[in-house]
């Protein structure tokens, strides 16, 4: 059985472009990421679950160069298309997604963009794949997740309930309601991982904040003929503690 990587608030360009969270990254993507996709053998597909780059009005050259060397150009090197379902961070405006960070990385045919809740076949199991909701896409979002009879949802969601990072969680935000009966939800947004019945967050690669200093941090593997979600933990940490 394939399994397929999934990843999510890659953030390229957080910080400020800083220099230090390049390198963090770089250690992540160059020692644990691509490794760990080369050594599996056979992928043709990764799931990224929103926020890509940070900064939602503009990218700078650097940033724009880095997320090209550490991401995209492997990924096409590989043969590996990327599904690429649009963050809040990805997006200049609050209200549309018509306009994304994507524009800046046209140059890859291998990525795919979902600027509406979606369906694709993954391995042959139907997944709905929903970007971050606003006035532009909610109402037919709304209905294709009502007529959706599949197992698997995965989104860039704001759920109430669950912590953006670890011990702060968020009082605010949408019901789960309508997501009770699917088997297994996944989610980017909150950078921390965390579960609720057949919801997961899953969760950023890497630290970027002090907050998440001892927070676990990774990415994931998806099996879409059990279900089953297996975790890399990235061993890197970018903050440290001396007592």
């Amino acid at each position: 059985m394939s399994r397929i990587p999934i990843i999510s608030d890659t953030h390229f360009g957080a910080r400020g472009d800083s220099v230090v969270l390049y390198a963090a990254m770089e250690e992540f993507y160059q020692n644990i990421f691509w490794p760990a996709i080369d050594a599996e053998g056979g992928v043709t597909t990764i799931l990224h679950l929103g926020d890509v780059t940070d900064r939602r009005k503009y990218i700078n050259y650097q940033t724009l160069s880095f997320a090209k060397h550490m991401f995209f150009e492997p990924a096409r090197e590989r043969g590996i298309a990327i599904h690429w379902v649009l963050g809040n961070h990805d997006l200049p405006y609050k209200h549309s997604l018509q306009l994304s960070s994507h524009e800046a990385f046209r140059e890859y045919t291998g990525v795919k963009i979902y600027q509406d809740a979606t369906t694709i076949h993954v391995e042959g199991v139907p997944v709905l794949l929903v970007p971050w909701l606003c006035d532009e896409n909610t109402p037919s979002a709304k209905i294709a997740i009502r007529q959706f009879d599949g197992a698997v949802v995965m989104g860039h969601f704001e759920f109430g309930g669950f912590e953006m990072f670890r011990g702060i969680p968020n009082t605010h935000g949408m019901s789960v309601e309508e997501f009770k009966h699917f088997k297994l939800v996944l989610s980017g947004h909150y950078h921390h991982r965390s579960s609720k019945d057949n919801i997961h967050y899953l969760g950023a690669p890497y630290e970027m904040i002090w907050s998440d200093h001892g927070d676990s941090r990774g990415f994931h593997w998806w099996t879409p003929q059990t279900h089953a979600l297996d975790f890399v933990e990235n061993p890197h940490h970018l903050f440290h503690k001396f007592t």
